[in-house]
C-alpha cells in the first residue's frame, strides 16, 4: 500500500511539474473546498467507520496565508452483534493554511486547524470534549488556473479531558480559487 501511495504521488508531481502555467496565488483571491475523510476500526466483536464531508471556504489574506471555515457533516456507523447503528450530525472547522509557494502549479502547505465533531452536546459533556486541535501537511496540485486536487495529512489531538493519544486522517478532495 506504501508504493502505491508513493507511485500515485510521483506521478500527480511529475505531471504537474509539465502541465500549467506559472501564475499564482494573490492576497484576496478565496477558494472553496470539497473534501472529506474516511476511517474503520475493525475489531474481534465489532466494527465501527466514521466519515466526514466538508464544504470549506477560505480568503487567502496574504499570497501564503489562506484562514477558513469548514461546515461539514459526520457520518458515523457501529456495528456489533446487536446490530447496526447510523449516526448523523452536523461538525465544523476554523482553519489556517500556510502555503511554501505560490505558484499555480503545485505547491505543498501547512495547515493548523479546530475542528468540532458535532455540536449536539450530550448532558454532562463539555463542548470541548467533541473538540479537537490538528495539524498537518498538505500538497495543491492544480489541474488547471483555478481548480487543484487537494490532499493533506493531518495529526489531530482530542480537548476531552482524559484523552490519550490522537488520530491520523488523510484528506482528499477539490479546490476551487477565484
Amino acid at each position: 500500500m506504501k508504493k502505491i501511495i508513493v507511485l500515485f504521488l510521483t506521478v500527480i508531481i511529475t505531471a504537474n511539474a509539465y502541465s500549467q502555467e506559472d501564475e499564482g496565488i494573490s492576497k484576496g483571491d478565496n477558494e472553496i473546498t470539497f473534501n472529506g475523510f474516511i476511517y474503520s476500526s475493525v475489531g474481534t466483536d465489532s466494527k465501527h467507520t466514521f466519515g466526514n464531508l466538508f464544504l470549506s471556504y477560505g480568503k487567502y489574506y496574504t499570497d501564503k496565508l489562506l484562514i477558513g471555515i469548514a461546515p461539514g457533516v459526520s457520518i458515523s456507523t457501529a456495528t456489533t452483534i446487536d446490530g447496526t447503528e447510523v449516526n448523523t450530525d452536523w461538525s465544523g472547522q476554523v482553519f489556517a493554511n500556510y502555503n511554501f509557494s505560490v505558484v499555480k502549479k503545485a505547491f505543498p502547505y501547512a495547515k493548523g486547524s479546530y475542528y468540532q465533531q458535532t455540536f449536539d452536546i450530550p448532558d454532562g459533556a463539555s463542548f470541548k470534549d467533541y473538540g479537537s486541535i490538528q495539524i498537518g501537511l498538505g500538497y495543491k496540485s492544480f489541474f488547471n488556473e483555478f481548480a487543484s486536487l487537494d490532499m493533506s495529512l493531518n495529526y489531530g489531538k482530542s480537548l476531552a479531558k482524559g484523552a490519550e493519544g490522537g488520530s491520523l486522517m488523510f484528506m482528499i478532495g477539490l479546490s476551487f480559487i477565484f
